[in-house]
């Protein structure tokens, strides 16, 4: 019997730093966020007093290795709870260094892509007061939260 509670003590435990790492994780991609757009700036501002600085490699990194949809989810997240028309979207894509000129029409693959995140279920969808669509995305620990709230417990599995 001692074995069990030990177990179940173990296990909760265990569920509660997950629970924690995620929060976590979704903090720190903001935070990544903002200092790429951070970067971005004072890298700018440099330039414009002709002061010469060595470029980030993990900015650089980062812009070469991340998809499309991925730096749009991570603005997103980034500016959760606050809504944003796709020209912001597409805005935000710049501030991060994101050249979107392989696009014959960037501002239709910004669209496309939030458009196949909202039929995901990842992004949620709304319109403005003008009827334009706005789009938000859930923090990860916020999108488990709501899931969870929806999803019954099959009988026998799952949590208790």
């Amino acid at each position: 019997m001692s074995s069990s509670i030990d177990y179940k003590r173990t296990y909760e435990t265990a569920k509660q730093e997950l629970a924690d790492l995620i929060a976590a994780q979704d903090k720190l991609g903001t935070r990544i966020v903002v200092l790429r757009e951070f970067l971005g700036a004072i890298a700018k501002l440099c330039e414009s007093e002709e002061i010469e600085i060595e470029p980030s490699q993990e900015a650089a990194y980062l812009l070469e290795n991340t998809a499309l949809i991925d730096e749009i989810r991570a603005i997103l997240r980034s500016r959760y709870p606050g809504w944003h028309r796709p020209h912001q979207v597409w805005k935000g894509l710049h501030e991060l260094g994101r050249d979107l000129s392989e696009y014959a029409n960037p501002q239709a693959a910004v669209h496309m892509v939030l458009k196949r995140l909202h039929e995901s279920g990842e992004v949620q969808e709304a319109s403005d007061t003008d009827g334009k669509k706005i789009y938000r995305c859930p923090p990860m620990w916020h999108a488990i939260r709501d899931a969870l709230l929806k999803e019954p417990v099959a009988e026998g599995k799952g949590r208790k």
